[in-house]
């Protein structure tokens, strides 16, 4: 049993596809995937985000989630379409492919959704949802604490997905982190590890991250002084903040979530402010070696 095992949450989006800049696996197959959750749950992990364009909801009905609460994600509505219809579809078709009856929570995967035209539309069509009881919890996944600054005030969110890890304390500074918890707002946390940067050795990052090798170092630097792992670091690093109910590890194989079920809770008392600003190298969206990627192709 994990120490951390019931605020540990699942995530699947490897399960679907090749996800993650470090990820040189293969998605693992229904049998892999048939241990993986096993093991989870035999360790008190009893919920899995997953998003409705992973391509992993199928993958996760064929081999029976069980009890496991799923959180998944609503792409972005298509124009010139009937919302509420195409909404309600998306949403049967997701509980379809889970082969379960009810969602814990669905959550808007893009902000921008909510502040076109069509958002309230989308959102009282989710309401909808929630009072039928077909999705028990409604929220968003942001990339910015800035994007919940223009949706607060006018929806009322139950949840909140924000990246949280030892470079990103964005959601903590701005003052929501303590402002969500107030509220009873629930608090997912990804992207812990920055897709997997922070668990790179300094020889093996990608070239396209040198150009913050300061920041880099001084990551480097503590875990040497403090003869710390860089996986029990990261992950008791955002564990230690009480206001984050969910922590989403993502894995691509058995081994992976071994590695992390062995992770005990350390003893630093005072981890440094190592808080990085620029949100090119925190949002994966502005990565060169994403963006280069689009425009080659």
């Amino acid at each position: 049993m994990h120490y951390i095992g019931d605020r540990l949450m699942l995530g699947t989006a490897q399960f679907g596809s090749k996800y993650g800049i470090t990820n040189n696996s293969k998605t693992p197959n229904e049998n892999n995937l048939k241990k993986i959750i096993s093991l989870a749950k035999e360790n008190q992990i009893n919920s899995i985000d997953t998003a409705m364009n992973y391509n992993s909801e199928i993958k996760l009905g064929n081999v029976g989630i069980g009890d496991l609460k799923v959180f998944t994600k609503l792409p972005k509505v298509p124009e010139h379409i009937s919302v509420s219809k195409w909404v309600n579809e998306n949403v049967y078709k997701s509980l379809e492919n889970l082969k379960i009856s009810k969602l814990e929570g669905l959550l808007i995967h893009n902000h921008n959704e909510l502040k076109s035209k069509k958002g309230k539309e989308i959102w009282n069509s989710l309401l909808d949802l929630k009072k039928n009881k077909l999705i028990k919890k409604l929220g968003i996944s942001i990339y910015s604490p800035k994007e919940i600054n223009v949706l607060y005030e006018n929806f009322n969110f139950d949840i909140i997905q924000t990246p949280f890890n030892f470079f990103d304390r964005r959601i903590l500074n701005s003052g929501w982190l303590s402002k969500l918890k107030s509220n009873n707002v629930e608090i997912h946390a990804r992207s812990i590890f920055l897709q997997g940067l922070l668990l790179q050795s300094k020889e093996n990052l990608p070239r396209e991250f040198h150009k913050w090798d300061k920041d880099w170092n001084k990551w480097y630097d503590f875990l040497t002084k403090n003869n710390l792992d860089k996986l029990d670091t990261a992950l008791n690093f955002v564990k230690s903040f009480k206001e984050i109910n969910k922590i989403i590890v993502g894995i691509d194989n058995i081994s992976q979530l071994r590695d992390i079920l062995k992770i005990k809770s350390n003893k630093i008392k005072y981890y440094p402010n190592f808080q990085v600003t620029d949100e090119d190298l925190l949002n994966p969206l502005n990565w060169d070696i994403y963006t280069n990627h689009k425009k080659k192709y």
